[in-house]
């Protein structure tokens, strides 16, 4: 898979996907198949999730009453950012929590070996808000369930919106050692 993919396409190569939302007639409704953000946010979260969206358009120069662009840079997410290849994650609906924990470690592993290959990724929870579109193309039943999606391919480093680091909690305030 590696091999085939060192065509050196850039992220931002403004490639589009055969299907989307907004090109396709489909009756869906932005329902994913759980809920991947809690119903209520609570402290620290709602903070730190704030910060992330703040730094985020800060990046790109985007006010936070500019609608439209805001609308434009999340329209982003269901194109995988441009990247030349998306990845779909699913796991079939009878599964356990321990099943969608070995599905996340095969994830940030499959994202570790991209980085050994050259490559960039970005996780993408995103394209879990459509899985009825996303089951349909690719001809999975209603059961199973669509974890996320990933963009791989090449960032583009000079971009604004490749230049932020959102903070990060100090170990000390969600880790606990025991002796």
């Amino acid at each position: 898979m590696w091999r085939a993919m060192h065509h050196r396409v850039p992220i931002s190569s403004h490639g589009r996907w055969p299907w989307s939302p907004a090109q396709r007639n489909w009756p869906c409704r932005n329902k994913s198949d759980y809920h991947y953000y809690p119903l209520q946010w609570r402290q620290p979260y709602k903070e730190r999730q704030l910060a992330c969206g703040l730094q985020l358009y800060g990046a790109l120069g985007i006010e936070r009453t500019d609608k439209q662009r805001r609308r434009e840079q999340w329209a982003a997410n269901y194109r995988a950012f441009d990247a030349p290849v998306c990845l779909f994650f699913l796991i079939d609906g009878d599964m356990e929590a321990g099943s969608w924990l070995d599905c996340g470690m095969f994830i940030q592993s499959l994202m570790l070996a991209a980085v050994e290959e050259g490559l960039d990724t970005c996780a993408l929870a995103s394209m879990g808000e459509y899985p009825a579109i996303v089951k349909a193309e690719l001809g999975f039943d209603e059961q199973t369930i669509l974890l996320c999606g990933m963009a791989l391919g090449y960032a583009d480093h000079d971009a604004p919106v490749n230049s932020y680091r959102t903070p990060r909690a100090d170990v000390h305030t969600f880790a606990h050692y025991y002796t």
